[in-house]
């Protein structure tokens, strides 16, 4: 039973026993009543760690009743010594129980579960190299990210950085209600993957997550690009493909293979750049990486980084190198009287992009793409005599 006080009105006729004289539609012996109600009356008034916060002091943890707990109880219910909202590792099953507020007291969810291990790994690189100013000597520093040790770590970070929040206040809704704070269709995303997500970071069952984590991080970073209105919300991008990278690494789902790439396409951009004699792209990662780069420099350029619309839009939207070729070149057509006849550099990737030929598609390089539209961008590196020798 979800609930203890399950009646019969008016507004919930599925509820009678038409068939019989006795129209309650539930019925249990009077030991069993006072077994229900002692269970109730455990979940009810069972406290749990919440951290408080108070006027400049550290946040402490006190234990309080709240009617929204999670609780994971063994399958004998030998409960003594044990904190039940972190007993994952028991020698065998659990009871795992969600409780939360409807008309009245009630469970959310329920499920016997395997134990699992909350403990887990994941280190967040700065693939991208994004960075920050310090405040203190006005140098600029690499940012660092942190390595988050356990699924409720995981889940706060993944929620702040690709949900604003909205994940985790949706589990148990019907209908995910639309925020100003994120795209529609993020919105839609939320809907779709967000029993993924609660069974892994509650029940620590990783299959179904694991299976559309690739696509759907890739689709959300998508989503926030083509309405990216500033550049605070670039920087933001810089974190999600960071933290897309680092998930599909923890899968095991190429994570480490793209960071090297991307990594070997840095360097490959600048051999190009200080090296006269590498003038060539060699395949479709390189092409598309490049082609990122000359997009935010042309954006940066026409001021459209500050527009509502997302500067990258219609450079994601394309689907084959030609198309790409096309945009970017009348992108440039239209604002070349911004950019420096004598910008070398400019020209020479320029002209890479113009004489590369391949038949390759963008949905199997968006990763390149987005990692060089969102890496530092080397065409506005200070370029000094030694440098252009």
């Amino acid at each position: 039973l979800h609930g203890i006080n399950i009646v019969t009105n008016p507004k919930k006729p599925s509820l009678e026993l038409k068939s019989m004289k006795c129209v309650v539609p539930i019925r249990i012996n009077f030991g069993d009543a006072l077994l229900l109600q002692k269970l109730y009356d455990f979940l009810y008034f069972y406290k749990v760690p919440r951290k408080i916060k108070k006027e400049n002091e550290e946040p402490e943890t006190v234990k309080v009743n709240s009617l929204f707990k999670t609780l994971y109880i063994p399958y004998d219910w030998n409960i003594e010594g044990k904190e039940l909202t972190e007993y994952t590792q028991s020698a065998g099953p659990v009871y795992y129980i969600r409780t939360g507020m409807g008309a009245s007291f009630s469970i959310l969810d329920y499920d016997v579960i395997m134990p699992f291990e909350d403990q887990i790994e994941l280190e967040i690189e700065n693939v991208l190299e994004k960075q920050y100013k310090d405040k203190t000597t006005e140098e600029l520093k690499f940012w660092e990210y942190p390595t988050l040790n356990n699924l409720k770590a995981l889940e706060g970070y993944i929620d702040y950085i690709f949900f604003s929040y909205k994940l985790s206040r949706s589990y148990f809704e019907d209908n995910v209600k639309a925020d100003a704070g994120l795209p529609k269709n993020v919105i839609n995303l939320i809907q779709l993957s967000k029993g993924a997500f609660y069974n892994w970071f509650k029940k620590g069952n990783e299959l179904e997550i694991r299976s559309i984590i690739s696509k759907l991080t890739m689709d959300i970073i998508c989503e926030y690009a083509d309405n990216a209105g500033d550049l605070e919300n670039y920087y933001r991008l810089v974190d999600m493909m960071n933290l897309r990278i680092a998930l599909l690494k923890y899968f095991d789902l190429g994570g480490d293979v793209l960071k090297k790439d991307i990594n070997e396409l840095k360097v490959k951009l600048e051999n190009i750049l200080y090296d006269s004699e590498e003038l060539s792209l060699d395949n479709d990662k390189e092409f598309f990486y490049l082609a990122g780069q000359l997009a935010y420099f042309i954006s940066a350029k026409d001021g459209s980084l500050n527009k509502k619309l997302g500067a990258s839009r219609k450079y994601l939207h394309t689907k084959t190198v030609s198309d790409m070729k096309d945009v970017l070149i009348s992108t440039y057509e239209k604002y070349s009287h911004k950019i420096s006849m004598y910008d070398i550099w400019f020209k020479k990737l320029f002209d890479l992009i113009i004489n590369y030929t391949s038949d390759g598609l963008l949905k199997k390089n968006k990763d390149f793409f987005l990692a060089g539209f969102l890496s530092e961008n080397l065409l506005f590196q200070p370029r000094t005599k030694e440098k252009a020798k």
